[in-house]
């Protein structure tokens, strides 16, 4: 009696807070059919999204830029009748399907429209949000203007020319070296394909660069190089531009200095005809840098040549009598 009395007392509560009580195993009702239709825009590209929560199939109609077309179609039958032909008595399903609109870079701006307006059941479109048409409009200039640069970079006996390429096209650099004619550095940026497999123009843009580096042989001259885009996929990249406007560079090839021009052969350190050929020692000062014959001496040097010659002047005299004495006694 007293599991009896809490079984009764929990049946009255879970009622009281509106609790379902589903005993195990029993099917649970499915919730009405339903059809939504959503989208997500971006650059270039549109998303349109249908949800169908029904045992049906469902299109949405598409317009794209006037032009009519279909496509997500989300189709959830599952039974077959007697000829194995789909039909509308199976359960429900909650599924979903998405397309993907692109349209090409730099291509204007798109008007797309859609709407669901077919389909098993019209109660779930007529008079419903999803039957009522959104238009949404398209921008395809996603990637910011097409451009070109050129630069270049100057050494001794090289030069380094590069091409910066923004756009979905192809472009060559035309090099004028010493009068003569060559192409390079090239930047190809075509990616899609037509139907015989050619790559056409209409791919996304890209951003690349290509560096061709010309080089001289040492001691070859001075060389002269002009570079211009002057050709291409579209000219209006480069037509009054300033990548359309050759540049001039002028190339040294004297790179290499000449080893002891000018100094002593092997190690004197002087410079001209009056160095020393092999050391270090001596005076290695040239004939311009010595005094000159009768040049004043300093006071110094003047005072110990007088003293000099004082005292040679004196044993000379000293010395004469005696052998003079000598000579007359022998």
């Amino acid at each position: 009696m007293r599991a009896s009395f809490c079984r009764s007392a929990l049946t009255t509560v879970a009622l009281m807070a509106g609790w379902i009580i589903v005993p195990a195993g029993a099917a649970v009702a499915a919730g009405p059919n339903l059809l939504e239709t959503s989208h997500t825009l971006s650059c270039g590209k549109v998303e349109i999204t249908l949800r169908n929560v029904s045992p049906w199939i469902y299109p949405v109609t598409v317009t794209i830029d006037g032009v009519q077309s279909y496509g997500p179609t989300v189709d959830n039958r599952t039974d077959t009748d007697n000829n194995g032909t789909l039909d509308l008595n199976g359960p429900q399903q909650d599924r979903s399907a998405t397309r993907t609109i692109t349209f090409p870079e730099d291509s204007g701006t798109h008007t797309v429209t859609y709407v669901v307006n077919a389909g098993s059941e019209n109660q779930l479109y007529v008079g419903q949000p999803v039957g009522t048409p959104t238009t949404v409009q398209v921008d395809s200039d996603c990637f910011g203007p097409n451009l070109l640069e050129t630069s270049d970079v100057v050494t001794c006996g090289a030069i380094d020319i590069t091409l910066r390429n923004v756009s979905p096209w192809i472009y060559p650099v035309t090099v004028t070296i010493d009068g003569v004619d060559s192409y390079g550095p090239t930047v190809d940026n075509r990616t899609d394909t037509d139907n015989n497999g050619t790559l056409d123009l209409n791919g996304p843009q890209q951003d690349r660069s290509v560096t061709r580096t010309i080089t001289f042989p040492e001691d070859s001259g001075t060389h002269t190089v002009s570079y211009v885009v002057n050709a291409g996929s579209e000219n209006q990249l480069y037509v009054g531009l300033p990548v359309g406007t050759p540049t001039t560079r002028t190339v040294e090839s004297d790179c290499v200095t000449d080893a002891g021009s000018g100094a002593g052969s092997t190690g004197g350190g002087g410079q001209g005809q009056g160095a020393g050929s092999s050391g270090a020692s001596g005076d290695q000062r040239t004939s311009a840098d010595l005094p000159a014959a009768g040049s004043s001496m300093s006071p110094a040097v003047l005072w110990w040549a007088m003293a000099l010659l004082a005292t040679g002047g004196v044993a000379i005299r000293m010395g004469a009598p005696r052998a003079r004495g000598r000579h007359l006694a022998g």
